[in-house]
């Protein structure tokens, strides 16, 4: 590496540059979230501002077919979540 590159290695990054790094849409990542493609803690997760950031690690996993599917902790979570959601309390 010559004297005027500089690495970084970042672990979470803003949703705007990563749409920006990634060509990805805000609504496109918005979506996956949404839909539960990605999991949150492990795939995104919210700042103490409530900004969206998004891990690179788990998005490189993602994009290379060893998906950020839920475990079976997690699913049964969401599960109730869901339900919760459903029955209003």
């Amino acid at each position: 590496m010559d004297s005027g590159t500089v690495a970084l290695q970042l672990e979470w990054m803003l949703m705007p540059l990563f749409c920006t790094c990634t060509g990805y849409s805000t609504k496109a990542v918005e979506r996956k979230i949404e839909d539960g493609k990605w999991i949150e803690g492990r795939m995104y997760r919210r700042a103490p501002d409530g900004r969206i950031t998004i891990n690179l690690q788990e998005y490189y996993r993602w994009v290379s077919g060893a998906s950020a599917r839920p475990n079976m902790q997690e699913r049964r979570m969401r599960a109730g979540e869901r339900r919760r959601s459903i029955g209003g309390s």
